[in-house]
């Protein structure tokens, strides 16, 4: 589990999320006009923002970032 964790880790650090101080399973996108959140759960990722187009985007960096696992 941990080799998945570090593994994801690395890629969203490369999309430009970076972890959360109080959470260390949270990753933001900060952004001026629409954030993007992504929370880490065991083996479940949910993606959280306002701005659908985007997410989708971030859904497609990560299918393409090989599989993750």
């Amino acid at each position: 589990m941990r080799a998945w964790n570090a593994k994801i880790t690395r890629w969203l650090h490369r999309m430009g999320f970076s972890p959360s101080k109080s959470d260390s399973s949270l990753f933001i996108r900060p952004s001026q006009t629409r954030p993007i959140s992504i929370l880490l759960y065991v083996d479940d990722i949910v993606i959280a923002g306002a701005d659908l187009g985007e997410i989708g985007r971030v859904k497609s960096q990560l299918a393409a970032s090989g599989r993750l696992r």
